[in-house]
């Protein structure tokens, strides 16, 4: 990026699809991730991510 990150654009980076392929514009750009973990807020919440990725 030939730019300091921050620790925030340091987690975000590790976790781009395909960091050679997007452009990286702070502020702009839409990122395509692939997150390790995912946090939910109650026990719904199960639920509701297999029907979303079943569909």
């Amino acid at each position: 990026l030939g730019r300091p990150l921050t620790l925030s654009e340091k987690v975000l980076y590790s976790h781009i699809d395909d960091p050679e392929k997007q452009e990286i514009v702070r502020g702009t750009s839409y990122l395509r991730l692939r997150p390790d973990r995912v946090a939910m807020q109650d026990a719904t919440a199960q639920m509701a991510m297999l029907q979303f990725i079943s569909s």
